[in-house]
């Protein structure tokens, strides 16, 4: 990432995960994609960037969901991207979870 911004003269990268992936009971990780989602957090504000992650709400659980928007500091909604109000830090959401 730091040489695609700094050495390549890109100003800043853009990043989409589809997440139906954790869907997979077999999927390395998946047993910990949420706090995955968590320690995104300490990685992302490291260089000029934007990240997002798609969920299928037909096929995600609602818990999940929950748990997902825990995760994310500002989501989409009606177009805009606003500040997420169910945002915990990773540290504490990661402490909760331990």
């Amino acid at each position: 990432m730091s040489t695609a911004i700094g050495g390549e003269g890109y100003a800043m990268a853009r990043a989409a995960g589809e997440m139906g992936w954790a869907l997979r009971t077999s999927a390395p990780g998946v047993d910990d994609f949420i706090d995955y989602e968590a320690r995104a957090n300490w990685f992302a504000p490291r260089y000029p960037q934007i990240l997002m992650c798609f969920y299928d709400l037909e096929l995600f659980s609602g818990q999940v969901i929950v748990d997902v928007l825990k995760t994310h500091p500002r989501v989409l909604f009606n177009s805009r991207v606003v500040e997420n109000p169910y945002y915990v830090s990773p540290e504490e959401l990661l402490h909760q979870r331990s």
